[in-house]
């Protein structure tokens, strides 16, 4: 009938966020995985402050180094090529 299914969505939206993540460094990955582990279900204050904390260290080392370049670049970084 052309419509999508809310499985459908899910599926997709699934991939589209699997696809973004296999773009990032493997750093940051690990790191977003530590986090999302960590925060499980609390979103507070201190845990958005170690978020941050967490990804400001990493954009400071070579590969966040990498990434900001390759975006500026419009090329893929370094760990995609």
């Amino acid at each position: 009938t052309g419509k999508i299914t809310p499985k459908q969505v899910v599926l997709i939206s699934g991939t589209t966020s699997i696809q973004q993540v296999e773009r990032c460094g493997p750093k940051a990955c690990a790191a977003t995985k530590d986090i999302m582990h960590k925060v499980a279900n609390q979103i507070d204050d201190e845990m958005i402050e170690f978020s941050a904390d967490v990804f400001s260290r990493l954009n400071k080392q070579d590969e966040g180094r990498e990434g900001h370049r390759a975006f500026v670049e419009k090329r893929k970084p370094h760990w995609m090529a």
